[in-house]
């Protein structure tokens, strides 16, 4: 749900910005957690630049 949020927020972009912050504080906790997971199985070292395969 919060993924068609997020299109929709970058399709017709809201004027209240309380409501996008509010969308964020929620959304952007949970892509850390889940950017951390990717690079836990993709990146351990936490190597920078790396090449695309």
């Amino acid at each position: 749900m919060q993924t068609k949020q997020a299109l929709t927020y970058a399709i017709h972009p809201v004027e209240n910005p309380y409501e996008i912050v509010d969308f964020l504080e929620d959304m952007g906790s949970w892509m850390i957690r889940e950017a951390e997971k990717w690079l836990e199985i993709h990146n351990p070292q936490k190597q920078r630049h790396l090449a695309i395969e």
